[in-house]
């Protein structure tokens, strides 16, 4: 188990290994208010959600040796400097197999399937793809138009 906080942003986390699971439970600070989100990934796939919400994102994990694209527009104000010290404290832990079970209240997309477009379809318009975060409320929907750079 390894815990880690970042002073200057001040994110902070909790992150726990084991049998080849993975569960990290976040707090960030987003205009002012700490937000929690949480991820957990089997080895096959990884699962994202956010407290306040009752839907989150599922998706494959494949490697595939296609680079991740750099941040653009609004993007980049939130983009992590990899240089930066961070504080972290890992300790050996006695596995609980709690941490690894997904909450059963939150619905949750495959984000896979969502980004998978048929050859020759052309890309969602931008009224399309922020319309995706509709479902979602407060804070959550914020952060989540946000991500995805919409107004």
């Amino acid at each position: 188990m390894c815990e880690f906080s970042d002073n200057t942003s001040g994110s902070s986390g909790k992150v726990y290994v084991s049998a080849g699971k993975m569960r990290g439970d976040f707090a960030t600070v987003v205009n002012g208010e700490v937000a929690a989100s949480h991820m957990y990934s089997d080895g096959k796939t990884m699962y994202i959600w956010m407290d306040g919400s009752e839907m989150g994102f599922k998706s494959s994990i494949e490697v595939t040796g296609t680079p991740i694209p750099e941040p653009t527009g609004s993007q980049t104000q939130t983009k992590m400097d990899i240089d930066e010290e961070v504080d972290y404290n890992c300790q050996p832990w006695t596995a609980d197999d709690s941490m690894f079970k997904l909450p059963a209240n939150i619905e949750f997309k495959d984000l896979s399937a969502m980004m998978a477009l048929p050859t020759g379809a052309m890309m969602p318009v931008e009224d399309d793809k922020c319309s995706a975060c509709n479902s979602l409320s407060g804070d959550a929907k914020a952060q989540c138009l946000t991500a995805l750079g919409c107004p």
